[in-house]
């Protein structure tokens, strides 16, 4: 109680108008103080929302990132066995005359393992291929099984060039399936004024 009186003698010769400029000072001072950790508290707490959505975004986009690195591999190793499946489909030129017809007859005698290597082609990458691609190789896959039937006859010799054929416009289908994702273009960002 005696420091209270001491603070009222104290300010006592500034007068009533100076003492209710100090309550009042002291006061505001106090909201000011309030509203602006108040307004602070606001802040940090949006400051952490904005933080949080970006770190998720950024996991998702590193998430994305390692799916199409993967992605690409395996595309990438499609692109490779169904062009080696097409080599070892082309006999090698065993005389000097030898021409189209000739080699279609030699891949015909073999339509049976070739069926046999694009189902297991098809087995082994049918979630990378794009739909276009593995119906094609499908397509060529039965009929590699049915001119197997007939060997270098006629029919076989049809079923023969047909699978070829697909598997021949198969492989540039991925070739440029996997060039595509190769080629990542790198934007500069410059302001318009620069």
């Amino acid at each position: 109680m005696e420091i209270f009186l001491k603070i009222i003698e104290a300010i006592k010769p500034l007068g009533i108008p100076s003492l209710v400029a100090i309550i009042l000072g002291a006061i505001g001072k106090r909201y000011l103080d309030k509203k602006l950790e108040f307004e602070k508290a606001g802040y940090q707490t949006k400051f952490r929302s904005i933080e949080s959505q970006i770190d998720q975004s950024l996991e998702v986009h590193k998430q994305k990132i390692k799916n199409s690195e993967f992605f690409f591999k395996m595309q990438y190793q499609a692109s490779c066995d169904l062009y080696k499946i097409k080599s070892e489909m082309m006999p090698p030129y065993r005389f000097p005359d030898m021409d189209w017809g000739d080699a279609l007859g030699e891949i015909a005698t073999d339509l049976g393992g070739i069926s046999a290597k694009i189902k297991s082609y098809l087995n082994d990458y049918y979630t990378v291929l794009p739909p276009d691609v593995f119906e094609k190789l499908e397509s060529a896959f039965h009929n590699a099984e049915e001119g197997s039937l007939y060997g270098d006859e006629g029919p076989g010799i049809q079923c023969a060039d047909f699978a070829y054929e697909k598997i021949k416009e198969c492989t540039s289908l991925l070739k440029a399936a996997v060039d595509n994702q190769r080629l990542v273009e790198f934007h500069n960002f410059k302001s318009k004024n620069a």
